[in-house]
């Protein structure tokens, strides 16, 4: 290990000395770290990360107390716009370049720690953002200027280059390769606006890429059908699938770091008449889980769910269709209730997110685990808490509602439109009603809506129409808003989405109800004379008066036919 190297003055030896003094790692651990450092080269920070031994934001915490960080700036994505906001001169004259930004500071990546102090001024090339220094390899650094100023990273650019060019070598891995930056440039492009889902579509005569931000499609750009068959197979390479195999369905997956982010991107591939149409799901790994004070509920539904939580035992199901929010809101409820003393496990298919405390496991049909097959081991691991990801067939919901009746508290997820439906759902699945109405504390029916953006939403005054349409009262003139379309929002004029929820709590008359085989009719009739129950349609109604939402957007995602 190279000794002589210092950290703002601080030793390398000091730092790890730290770490031994406080039990992050064991001296026999340190040991084989460092003939690691000297047998690779490496740096010691690079081989912590890599070990797993110690976590990178561990490490981190350490740094920060000597004021410097450290970046494997190779597994990253770079931003080329922002990286050439430096002089080229400049980048290569002191090997650095800039690798994230924010509103707040800029990240740089140095090869001298040395140089810090000199490096101020480039602060003027960012609109005066504080600049932040992170430690990175020299030969990484000036393979990312090699890489972003001498090849464009555009994306209509990239598409003109391959127009005009004569070959394309997509097996190449160099980046002069247009493939390869275009592919590159989709997938970052992606990230940066906020995309969940990446759809690369073959046509009769062109290729059509669209978005799917806040859960609507947007066409991007659309270029030859010529260059298709280059980037299905740069793709397959990159998310490790058989690129001799085009007539049968494939998935694969890829992992990188974009915009200091580690994101994963899961990639669909389906034979179509015209070529494998694409399918990439990206999945940002560092989205935290939001607490239920996030999710602006109104204050009814949020002090129903919150009595819901504090029952011991019990189930809990969410409803609603594919890319509601259902798992979101689950992990919501579970971080609420989080903590050591509590044994959490959850199956699902797949993991979505990180759940500090819970043990977490795949759905894994080749290795012999479903829902019910997992769920029935789980009972065995003497767990407090558990998570369905979804209760698909009868044995996995007999399961849960046994588990529930045996002093657990579940939590689950079902494909139906409302609340109330979910029961008539639950009677097909084969529970008993007196089961539904023993073992279940709520059922909450969600869909997301779209946020009207801050900067560009317009006011205007409601009309009379309007009034009749909602059954809002007119006891004076209101104005709420519409959407617009800015450079913010990338001319949409919605930026985000918020739940619409209507919460089903059980209580004595709905249990009665269940068990005297009232008709979803019925209920509702029952519940709204009562009013115990506020529908989804309401809670939308509401959000758009708050100036959040929009009647458009309410219309466009939840069905207000019966409510109208």
């Amino acid at each position: 290990m190279k000794s002589e190297i210092n950290i703002n003055g601080i030793s390398v030896e000091t730092f790890l000395a730290r770490l031994v003094n406080d039990n992050v790692v064991d001296k026999m651990q340190l040991q084989t770290l460092q003939d690691e450092v000297e047998q690779t080269g490496q740096d010691i920070i690079a081989v912590l990360i890599k070990s797993q031994i110690v976590s990178e934001a561990v490490i981190n915490s350490y740094l920060e107390n000597v004021d410097i960080k450290s970046i494997q700036l190779n597994h990253i994505a770079i931003d080329p716009t922002l990286a050439r906001k430096i002089p080229k001169e400049d980048a290569i004259s002191y090997c650095i370049i800039a690798f994230y930004e924010n509103e707040k500071e800029v990240r740089l990546a140095v090869a001298n720690p040395s140089d810090i102090n000199n490096l101020g001024y480039l602060s003027n090339y960012f609109d005066g953002k504080e600049i932040v220094s992170y430690i990175a390899k020299q030969v990484d650094i000036l393979a990312a200027i090699d890489k972003f100023y001498e090849y464009n990273f555009q994306i209509g650019d990239i598409i003109k280059e391959l127009e005009i060019s004569a070959g394309i070598e997509f097996l190449d891995v160099d980046y002069q390769s247009p493939i390869i930056r275009l592919v590159d440039a989709i997938l970052f492009d992606a990230v940066h606006k906020g995309t969940s889902d990446i759809h690369i579509q073959p046509d009769s005569n062109f290729i059509r890429v669209r978005y799917r931000i806040d859960g609507v499609l947007h066409n991007q750009f659309t270029f030859d059908l010529k260059f298709y068959q280059s980037i299905v197979v740069r793709i397959k390479i990159i998310g490790g699938m058989n690129i001799a195999e085009s007539i049968r369905p494939q998935d694969g997956s890829i992992q990188t770091s974009i915009m200091a982010k580690k994101i994963d991107f899961r990639v669909s591939l389906m034979p179509t008449i015209f070529g494998e149409g694409i399918v990439i799901r990206v999945l940002d790994k560092n989205d935290d889980i939001s607490s239920l004070k996030k999710f602006n509920f109104s204050k009814e539904n949020d002090n129903k769910l919150r009595q819901i939580l504090k029952k011991p035992e019990g189930v809990l199901v969410i409803t609603g269709p594919t890319g509601s929010g259902k798992t979101t809101t689950l992990y919501a409820m579970m971080s609420e209730i989080a903590s050591p003393g509590i044994n959490m496990i959850t199956i699902e298919d797949p993991v979505e997110y990180h759940l500090p405390l819970a043990k977490q496991v795949n759905v894994n049909h080749a290795a012999g685990i479903s829902f019910a097959s997992g769920l029935r081991a789980i009972l065995r691991q003497d767990p407090d808490v558990i998570f369905v990801g979804e209760m698909r067939d009868e044995e996995t919901a007999i399961t849960a509602m046994r588990a529930s009746m045996t002093g657990h508290k579940v939590f689950s997820t079902l494909h139906t439109n409302d609340a109330i439906s979910a029961i008539n759902r639950l009677l097909d699945l084969q529970i008993s009603k007196y089961i539904i109405a023993s073992s279940i504390n709520g059922i909450v029916a969600q869909r997301l809506v779209r946020v009207l953006c801050k900067d560009c939403k317009k006011l205007y005054i409601m009309e009379d129409k309007e009034y009749l349409r909602y059954k809002i009262k007119k006891t004076k003139q209101v104005s709420i808003y519409k959407a617009f379309g800015c450079k913010k929002c990338h001319n949409i004029g919605y930026l985000g989405r918020i739940a619409i929820v209507e919460v089903l709590a059980f209580d004595k008359e709905i249990k009665a109800m269940i068990e005297d085989g009232f008709t979803e009719h019925q209920m509702l009739q029952s519940l709204k004379e009562t009013k115990k129950f506020i529908p989804m349609q309401i809670d939308a109604i509401k959000k758009v008066m708050l100036g959040i939402t929009s009647f458009d957007e309410i219309n466009r995602v939840i069905d207000m036919s019966d409510y109208v």
